[in-house]
Parts: C-alpha cells; sequence; structure tokens
C-alpha cells in the first residue's frame, strides 16, 4: 500500500489535515447511506456528524457550524434545499453539496440557480466515495483559499 492507498484506495492519504480536518455534516433519511457515507468520511480523515433529517442537522449547526454540508435532498421535515438555503443565509461559507436519486432535483437546482439561491453543487446517487472524497477536498481547498470558516 503506497502513500494514496488505504483499505482498499479509497482513501487519498495526501489530503493536507488542515483540510481532512474540515466539520463536515452528511444529512440523508436513508440511515444506511447517510451511516455508510459518514463512515467513508471519517476514514478519509474528515470530521463528520451524521443525521436524518434536515431540520436536526440545522438545529444542530446552531451549536457545531459546519465547513461543509453534504445533504440528500428528498427528505422529510426539511429537504436539502431548504437546508442549504438556511445554512447558507446564515453562514454563508458553508459550503454545501447536494446527492439525489431523483431525476427531478436536477431540475430543482436549475430552478434555484434561476431564482438566485447560493451557489449549490449537486451529484446524482449513485456516487462513488472517491468521487465525494474529491469534491469534499475540493471545496475545503477553496474554502481555505479564500480563508473561510463558517461565520
Amino acid at each position: 500500500m503506497n502513500g494514496n492507498e488505504h483499505e482498499g484506495h479509497l482513501y487519498p492519504m495526501s489530503i493536507p489535515v488542515s483540510i481532512r480536518a474540515k466539520l463536515v455534516f452528511v444529512v440523508d433519511d436513508e440511515a444506511n447511506i447517510a451511516d455508510t457515507l459518514s463512515l467513508i468520511l471519517r476514514r478519509a480523515g474528515f470530521t463528520v456528524r451524521t443525521f436524518y433529517d434536515g431540520l436536526a442537522a440545522y438545529e444542530h449547526a446552531q451549536q457545531e457550524r459546519p465547513d461543509i454540508v453534504v445533504s440528500d435532498v428528498v427528505m422529510p421535515k426539511m429537504d436539502g434545499f431548504a437546508l442549504a438555503t438556511k445554512l447558507r443565509e446564515q453562514f454563508p461559507r458553508c459550503r454545501v453539496l447536494l446527492i439525489s436519486g431523483n431525476a427531478y432535483s436536477s431540475n430543482q437546482l436549475s430552478e434555484w440557480r434561476d431564482s438566485g439561491g447560493p451557489e449549490l453543487e449537486m451529484l446524482a446517487k449513485p456516487v462513488s466515495p472517491k468521487i465525494i472524497i474529491r469534491k469534499l477536498t475540493a471545496m475545503a481547498v477553496a474554502a481555505d483559499a479564500d480563508g473561510s470558516r463558517p461565520d
């Protein structure tokens, strides 16, 4: 195993500690998806909190502000777009990555952008762990580049 491999080469260990230490909220009403993604991100070195609905994640963000949120779109109580809106209003530097297995979500994202909603990215489920880790690493690098820490 070389320095970029770990348990099946999913985890790029060359990610700088300052980036891997970013606080990531994983939010998905499907517990098996949320728990699996959280485990993958922890093994990659990220600090992770797991939530099974958007409202719980938003409420917890009042005590512990996330650097990055990875959220499903379609959830009860508070969907991913509502969560993203509230978090970005309160913490403008928080990065949000939406994941969805629902084709309608892509149309929602287009409407969101057209209406002037805050910058969001979306990936379609299922998502490879390598792609998620690369995307979160890029988001963390961008946050470091502009000196941001959630407000």
